[in-house]
């Protein structure tokens, strides 16, 4: 097996040496350990970027009023109407530097058929959906929700802030921050993360691939307001969380809260599919127990783990036979629905094509499917190059000192090993995975 080589080309890393794929073991049962570390690979942005600011960087907006990690307050009327939304009969666009202020509630707020169910062990809705639901409105707004500007390296806790106002929950970013970060310089929170402590807060989670525009919709429409993991253009760019409260069919035009850019922040739909689909249309949705039926009419068959990864990876090649068969990006997805899929050889041919053609620079600090085909392989030669590659790059992702653990273990590199997980362990404290493969050697 050849070394690989990397450099930097116009913001992207790009793969000099090409290197012969080696498919040694297919991991059985793929398809439900592939799906949660697909969706493990999420991203915070600091106020200036991810790493140290440098000349000319900008500081977030309103990062002054905020660095205590202190909630704006909602409106009292908000607070009386927590946990509804609204459908807006006409949209009225608020100000960005205003609070927002609430519309009168719908005439009829949808209601669970039947009595609170307890959770699943998985937190999954029921798959046997058959309570009613709201139709797709033509615009709607959620008014009841605060927003709040993250602080350093800060969206993630932020925008699990911001969702958990809507149940009328109030917590601060830095508490979040304690309970969801290894420290104020852990540049991901991945959604597996984000979806652990929702659920031991008594919430219902569900994380899903290939999402769409219909579906965000569907879910607004029915009181679910959405986390997606997407793309936010500062600099060479950065993984970023959104929480999406609202959208306009008139202006064609999706509404977030984000904690980077500011309250009831506009996109047209075009610019939101494109930087969502920096992560394969990833999103969270987070909802109380007794929601489960309804969300599950909601979501229909996006509840089938097998049906999801086969519609992704069709929608994958779809893209990589058109006008995407030059976009790494389209490429990575590729990858990570196969992943999902359980077509490991296939998957890691999609991730060396994007790796060909030049990824982000920062693209690897958020995002581990590529490293996680390659462990489920055995192929510790191409995991330890790529590992090693990007921790060149950045020192401080847990993640892919865990990786690189992994692939010095199969190398019986044991010493190396115990290394690359402490210091994986101390880099977040939270990260089990890697306090696990620590314990196993000692």
């Amino acid at each position: 097996m050849r070394t690989i080589l990397g450099s930097y080309a116009s913001g992207k890393i790009r793969i000099l040496t090409p290197v012969r794929i080696q498919c040694n073991i297919i991991f059985s049962g793929a398809v439900g350990l592939a799906l949660l570390f697909l969706t493990s690979g999420c991203g915070t942005p600091s106020q200036a970027g991810t790493e140290q600011a440098r000349p000319g960087e900008p500081a977030a907006p309103g990062a002054a009023q905020v660095a205590s990690g202190a909630s704006q307050p909602a409106s009292s009327t908000g607070a009386a109407t927590i946990a509804t939304w609204t459908p807006l009969p006409t949209f009225t666009p608020v100000p960005p530097s205003a609070t927002p202020q609430p519309t009168q509630p719908a005439t009829a707020t949808p209601q669970p058929t039947r009595p609170p169910q307890p959770p699943t062990s998985t937190a999954a809705p029921s798959p046997t959906p058959t309570a009613k639901v709201t139709p797709v409105a033509q615009q709607i707004l959620f008014t009841n929700i605060i927003h709040d500007y993250q602080s350093w390296n800060n969206c993630g806790p932020t925008t699990v802030e911001m969702v958990l106002s809507y149940f009328g929950e109030h917590r601060t970013q830095a508490a979040l921050a304690d309970a969801l970060k290894g420290g104020p310089d852990d540049k991901n929170v991945r959604l597996d993360e984000l979806q652990n402590y929702l659920l031991t807060d008594g919430y219902g989670v569900v994380i899903g691939i290939n999402g769409d525009l219909a579906l965000l919709k569907r879910l607004l429409s029915n009181g679910f307001p959405v986390i997606i993991h997407t793309w936010l253009e500062l600099d060479d760019g950065i993984g970023h969380y959104r929480l999406v409260i609202g959208y306009d069919e008139n202006t064609g035009e999706f509404i977030s809260n984000d904690s980077y850019l500011g309250p009831h922040i506009r996109q047209s739909y075009v610019d939101f599919d494109r930087q969502w689909h920096y992560y394969n249309r990833q999103y969270l949705i987070t909802f109380k127990p007794e929601e489960s039926e309804r969300l599950a009419t909601v979501l229909g068959d996006n509840l089938d783990p097998a049906l999801i990864a086969r519609r992704a990876v069709e929608r994958g090649q779809a893209a990589v036979k058109g006008d995407g068969s030059k976009d790494p990006l389209e490429w990575h997805n590729l990858g990570d629905s196969l992943l999902a899929a359980g077509k490991l050889p296939e998957a890691s041919q999609a991730y060396e094509k994007a790796l060909e053609i030049g990824m982000p620079k920062r693209y690897f600090w958020y995002q581990f499917g590529l490293f996680e085909t390659y462990l489920q392989l055995g192929n510790a030669d191409r995991l330890l190059a790529l590992s090693s590659l990007f921790l060149f790059q950045q020192e401080t992702i847990e993640e892919l000192h865990f990786y690189k653990g992994e692939a010095l273990q199969m190398l019986k590199r044991t010493g190396e090993a115990r290394t690359e997980f402490q210091r994986a362990v101390t880099l977040n404290p939270h990260y089990d995975r890697a306090k696990q493969a620590l314990d196993q050697l000692k």
